[in-house]
């Protein structure tokens, strides 16, 4: 309505018929059910509705459309999609979710994470198949190509125990 009040959430039917990788850019509910914004791989956003979960806006997915239109993240009997929060190199209590890109080797990407401005940690990721967006005025778009050194990056790593074809290497990355 005119004061910024969703009252209805109209999906738009998604192109996407495999599982894809993507980031939650929006949520929003409303009578009808729970609904997500994703970035796609595709290089566009989809608004789909979702059941069984809590993902998050800035969380990346890696999600299945099924036949319903819905992206399932348990649940079912059904194999659920997956939403994972930025890899975070904690010390104490300061956290970073950005890092800087000290090298790059092949598919693998090495990472620099800085806290305090002098205690930091390298991080080496598997990049082999990640997905790479490049953050811009009012959003987001596809890039060709990986982080290369110098680059600002955060990146999505799912634990091994999601069953993601991503499982312990970078599923998405976002240069900054």
């Amino acid at each position: 309505d005119r004061y910024g009040k969703v009252t209805k959430v109209v999906p738009v039917k998604p192109a996407i018929s495999d599982w894809f990788v993507g980031l939650i850019t929006a949520k929003a509910s409303d009578a009808d059910g729970d609904y997500v914004t994703i970035f796609t791989e595709e290089d566009y956003a989809i608004t789909v509705p979702y059941e069984n979960g809590n993902p998050k806006v800035g969380d990346a997915v890696y999600a299945k459309i099924y036949g319903d239109g819905k992206i399932y993240f348990a649940g079912d009997g059904r194999p659920k999609s997956v939403s994972v929060a930025a890899y975070a190199y904690t010390v104490g209590t300061e956290s970073v979710t950005t890092g800087k890109v000290n090298k790059t080797v092949g598919d693998a990407v090495y990472v620099k994470y800085t806290v305090s401005g002098a205690i930091y940690q390298e991080s080496e990721f598997s990049a082999k198949d990640a997905v790479w967006l490049q953050a811009v005025t009012g959003g987001y778009e596809v890039r060709p190509v990986q982080a290369q050194k110098g680059d600002t990056v955060k990146v999505y790593v799912p634990e091994s125990s999601t069953n993601t074809p991503y499982d312990g290497k970078i599923m998405l990355g976002i240069v900054y």
